[in-house]
């Protein structure tokens, strides 16, 4: 669907009052703080990156990665400008990588940040669920997480030689700051997708990796394979296997939890009073498949309607509930 001119001209002059506060997790802000407090670490670390580590990285991306702007791939620009607009950032600098896992992440520091989408996962999502990685992305500049992660990201390849007496410690408190933090980015993709079902179905596609076999996914299961990671298995696993990122059951469980709270649905309200609807810049929009063939026994084959909650995407039973049972919604 081609975009509109006025979906292409999104005014910066008045931006959306979002603050941090609005949607971060407590614990999150908690985390920040306390790092922040390490002796000397955020200044060392800020000129690391903005004199060495980020510099070398954007050079690797100009001479193999493309940018993304106004001029080239206008398409996913238009995402990506709706969703700073709605997130109320600046345009940080957009690249597109040639690598075939999926994955995005933002790199440099607070101030001054670059945002890479790995084209596997370009490719995958339709452009609801792309402005959702977007916006996640976005949020964490919103956030300020931008330095830390980066630091995070280091020291998880190991890179970081030159504070070794002090790098088991830093990463254990790192990794359990960034996975508050990546729980907070999914907020701010929420809003600045505006739509759960978008959000949900992007954080599938990471777990899954497969479009075909997505319609077959049931989320209220998927949300349900959470309960058995709240085990002491599953957080030793976070803690031993250094996670910076929480589960992805986790993560939808979270975003879910967080979509049927009145305050995600007035922060998502006032957006969408204020900017363009999403569909207005989205690059496709395909039509789901809603029936689907199943056996049974002697009768032979019969096609059902598979029902789903408008309000986050779960899949409904046969005889639909009267409100949905992972987020409530009548």
């Amino acid at each position: 669907m081609n975009a509109s001119n006025k979906a292409l001209e999104i005014s910066r002059d008045a931006p959306i009052e979002l603050k941090i506060a609005d949607y971060a997790l407590e614990s999150d802000l908690a985390a920040s703080s306390a790092v922040d407090k390490i002796t000397l670490l955020p200044r060392a670390v800020d000129f690391m990156i903005r004199y060495w580590q980020k510099p070398i990285t954007r050079a690797r991306l100009l001479g193999d990665g493309v940018r993304v702007n106004e001029r080239q791939i206008s398409s996913i620009y238009r995402i990506f400008d709706r969703c700073a607009a709605a997130i109320g950032t600046p345009l940080p600098e957009l690249f597109i990588k040639q690598d075939p896992t999926f994955n995005a992440y933002t790199i440099g520091t607070n101030d001054d940040a670059v945002i890479v989408l790995h084209s596997a996962l370009v490719d995958a999502l339709k452009s609801d669920e792309l402005s959702f990685v977007i916006s996640h992305e976005l949020g964490h500049v919103k956030s300020r997480h931008v330095t830390y992660l980066t630091v995070a990201r280091f020291l998880g390849n190991g890179i970081v030689s030159f504070a070794s007496a002090l790098a088991a410690p830093l990463t254990v408190a790192l990794h359990a700051w960034a996975r508050e933090a990546e729980l907070t980015a999914d907020r701010a993709g929420l809003i600045g997708c505006g739509n759960i079902s978008a959000s949900l179905r992007a954080i599938l596609m990471l777990a899954l990796g497969s479009r075909r076999l997505l319609s077959e996914v049931s989320l209220q299961e998927f949300v349900l394979q959470d309960d058995v990671t709240q085990d002491k298995y599953g957080r030793l696993n976070l803690w031993l296997g250094q996670y910076d990122h929480p589960y992805l059951s986790s993560r939808a469980r979270a975003l879910v939890d967080f979509a049927s709270t009145s305050r995600a649905k007035q922060l998502s309200d006032m957006i969408q009073r204020q900017l363009p609807a999403i569909d207005s810049v989205m690059i496709d929009c395909p039509a789901e498949t809603v029936a689907v063939q199943r056996s049974t026994g002697n009768s032979g084959n019969t096609s059902r309607v598979r029902r789903f909650c408008a309000c986050c995407g779960c899949e409904l039973m046969e005889t639909p509930p009267s409100s949905c049972p992972i987020c409530g919604e009548r």
